[in-house]
């Protein structure tokens, strides 16, 4: 973003956060967000929800968000790769274990490695979208979204429902004004055709130095569902799968530890 003079002191925007709960797609703007990067001065905050960093030297930044209804999370960001477009980063927040909407919500807990992140989507769920053409190996990917709800930084599960292939995936950034077409962080392995294609809504966790996680599940109806976990280890540069079957609407306890298993 341009620089300007304010005073004589030279200020360039560097970095804007924009919070989202990923939940309720809602921006959040609640004054009970701590929001900081390492070795930053606080940001200027925004009554719309943004938290705007000025003169970082860095290329790229550590960012830590804690409040008392969602996940705390820690990320980096390139600000390199940022140079030349519009510095807003949307970050979206998981519900914690003091959410206010967690009556009626599925819960995961248990143990995994340490730090490992864990996405979990259920192909059983009534909430989805479709393709609008065929996906090809693309770093794009055109959702149809007739309601053009802001997908940006989300992610997903899509499933081939003839053949059962599948990838977990994110969003990176709208390509239109339309929010149909979005570029995505990497392209997928598999080809997947419109006609017989879902994509789900995935939910995420982190979890703490005991292994411990946390993950509430919205949109999933009846009894129980069969869902799919993706486990990364990023210590180890590892991910993999697992399919359990949980109970809906209650708190679920699952092993997801490799050595526990």
């Amino acid at each position: 973003m341009e620089s300007r003079t304010k005073d004589q002191i030279r200020v360039q925007v560097s970095l804007v956060i924009s919070l989202i709960d990923d939940y309720t797609g809602r921006r959040i703007t609640s004054s009970a967000v701590q929001i900081r990067v390492e070795g930053a001065e606080k940001p200027i905050y925004k009554k719309e929800g943004y938290y705007i960093f000025t003169n970082l030297p860095q290329k790229e930044v550590t960012l830590s968000v804690q409040t008392p209804e969602y996940q705390t999370i820690k990320k980096q960001i390139s600000l390199q790769e940022l140079k030349g477009r519009e510095p807003l980063v949307k970050i979206r927040l998981q519900p914690g274990k003091c959410y206010s909407l967690l009556n009626g919500m599925t819960i995961l807990t248990g143990k995994a490695e340490p730090f490992s992140i864990l996405h979990a989507a259920s192909i059983q769920s009534s909430y989805f979208y479709r393709l609008l053409y065929d996906y090809k190996k693309e770093k794009q990917i055109s959702i149809f979204n007739a309601a053009k709800i802001d997908l940006e930084a989300k992610n997903f599960l899509i499933w081939q429902r003839n053949s059962e292939e599948h990838e977990f995936f994110s969003i990176w950034t709208a390509k239109d004004a339309s929010f149909e077409l979005f570029e995505i962080e990497e392209s997928l392995e598999q080809e997947y055709k419109k006609t017989a294609t879902k994509i789900f809504p995935v939910f995420t966790a982190q979890a703490d130095e005991k292994g411990s996680f946390f993950v509430a599940m919205g949109n999933l109806e009846g009894e129980e569902a069969k869902i799919i976990v993706e486990v990364l280890d990023e210590q180890k540069k590892e991910k993999r799968e697992i399919i359990k079957t949980v109970q809906i609407g209650k708190e679920n306890y699952l092993e997801l530890d490799r050595d526990i298993r």
